[in-house]
């Protein structure tokens, strides 16, 4: 729930990342995909599924940086995601992600 509810913040229209050239009702990533029996199957999911589509999104300028030049989260994930292919390495990146890690 709290990976979540982190991801669709980057879609909230006052959060700053969302293109104003798009509504979060087109483009936010569905809950479908996270969906998981655990930690570690939610891990993967996201590395494998959500993960490319936020990538993207940022590619193509759909998430981008706020006024401020702030970044979405994901970017900090890009080293960790790709540098890490073990599924314990990309459930200790997501946590970070989240804030939920004591190595921050």
């Amino acid at each position: 729930m709290e990976l979540f509810k982190a991801v669709g913040e980057l879609f909230d229209e006052d959060g700053g990342f969302l293109s104003p050239e798009f509504h979060a009702s087109d483009v936010q990533v569905g809950h479908t995909y996270f969906l998981a029996k655990d930690e570690a199957q939610l891990a993967r999911k996201f590395a494998y599924q959500v993960y490319p589509i936020l990538v993207e999104y940022v590619k193509d300028g759909v998430l981008r940086a706020k006024s401020d030049g702030e970044l979405p989260k994901i970017a900090e994930l890009d080293v960790a995601i790709n540098g890490e292919k073990r599924q314990e390495d990309v459930l200790t990146a997501v946590r970070r992600w989240l804030g939920l890690s004591d190595e921050n």
